[in-house]
């Protein structure tokens, strides 16, 4: 039987794909640098099978301490990636990375086939996102401070690491396209859309609202579409229409443009606890997540599971989880007339907020971990019977 290296860093998808091998006997190691702080997860395999990166392991404690930013962080995947390419190399096990490390394990191993499970969207397709909204929107310069990540040498080594790859496993239907539009065998790549756990997001009922409240939840910056959700508040404010827009967030990029637009329907809530946001959840009544590009975003699933319809794009998991007017609405990403047009429909229809609620967490229901465990042991086994 095959057996696989998985390197990861975090709790991105809560170890849940090395865990889906592990479980069918496919995981040979599992290169990492922090599961030793989460508790949650110390326990889920075997020590024998857990290879800790040294130096990536001072980098996460460096960071823990001071914030060098992006350029770190990039240095401590460069030594995850380096550990788990020679433990490839000298186990003769294939690789099973997530993005980003892929690049530097390929330095050290040519074992094959090569998997990446990609989590984001494809980097080049992430920066000509970027570049697009600039022109369009040129006073924007968070735009540009996001954009700086991506560098010549971060695009380049995306780019090497696409051609050095033999098969990739995505996070969702958007992400895949990413790939393909940057050069990926679509027949090469497998769609896994990860899961959410509802006891934790439990569904409540809700009565008709006689005030919409919007809630939307993540960092508030133009990524997400904030400058374009606000751009709709405010048209939705002109009118006088009644609502309310709930913002909660750890960081808040738009409390300027707030002021500037004079906007009185918002309130912003700071680095609430998990108590806190499913009360916020279950005291709102519809779901807004108009996002430029996400690799999945769990905030849609987990607001689905608690009972609410969803307003968000196609750079989302939106295809993967929502059926146009059922459980919520996909709209463009950056068309701040659709973006109102569907905020004024559940206003004008507040009855339509609970019918769509329940067909959303219904929905989520379907949305397990098990059905991703599912999707990666069947594109594995594709893969090893085209190897």
């Amino acid at each position: 039987m095959t057996k696989y290296i998985v390197v990861h860093s975090g709790a991105r998808d809560q170890y849940k794909l090395a865990e889906a091998l592990f479980k069918h006997g496919k995981l040979g190691y599992l290169v990492t640098d922090d599961i030793l702080f989460r508790r949650e997860y110390k326990g889920m395999f075997p020590r024998s099978l857990i290879k800790i990166s040294y130096l990536g392991l001072l980098v996460r404690m460096i960071l823990k301490v001071y914030n060098f930013g992006e350029r770190m962080q990039q240095q401590k995947g460069k030594y995850l990636g380096r550990t788990a390419g020679k433990l490839s190399k000298r186990k003769n096990m294939p690789l099973m990375a997530l993005q980003e490390y892929a690049y530097h394990a390929y330095q050290y191993s040519d074992v094959r086939p090569r998997i990446v499970f990609q989590f984001h969207p494809q980097a080049n397709a992430n920066k000509m996102i970027f570049v697009n909204e600039i022109r369009r929107n040129p006073e924007m310069s968070g735009f540009t401070n996001e954009m700086s990540i991506y560098t010549p040498k971060k695009i380049q080594e995306a780019e090497d690491e696409l051609r050095g790859t033999d098969y990739y496993i995505a996070a969702s239907s958007f992400t895949k396209q990413t790939l393909v539009e940057n050069g990926a065998d679509p027949l090469k790549i497998f769609v896994a859309p990860y899961g959410v756990d509802t006891s934790k997001y439990p569904f409540k009922d809700r009565v008709v609202p006689k005030t919409v409240q919007f809630v939307f939840v993540g960092s508030f910056v133009e990524r997400k579409g904030a400058f374009y959700l606000l751009q709709a508040v405010k048209r939705l404010e002109e009118e006088g229409l009644n609502f309310r827009l709930k913002i909660i967030s750890r960081f808040v990029g738009n409390e300027s443009l707030l002021k500037q637009l004079g906007i009185r329907s918002v309130e912003v809530l700071y680095n609430v606890s998990h108590s806190e946001l499913i009360s916020n959840l279950h005291n709102s009544d519809v779901f807004v997540f108009p996002s430029l590009f996400e690799g999945f975003a769990f905030v849609i699933v987990e607001a689905m599971s608690s009972g609410l319809p969803v307003i968000t794009t196609p750079r989302t998991c939106g295809f993967d989880v929502i059926t146009e007017g059922e459980e919520g609405f996909i709209i463009e990403p950056s068309d701040v007339e659709a973006l109102y047009e569907k905020m004024k429909f559940f206003i004008l229809h507040p009855e339509r907020c609970p019918v769509m609620g329940k067909k959303a967490a219904r929905r989520a229901k379907l949305i397990t971990w098990q059905n991703f465990e599912n999707k990666i042991i069947e594109a594995v086994e594709t893969i090893e019977k085209q190897s």
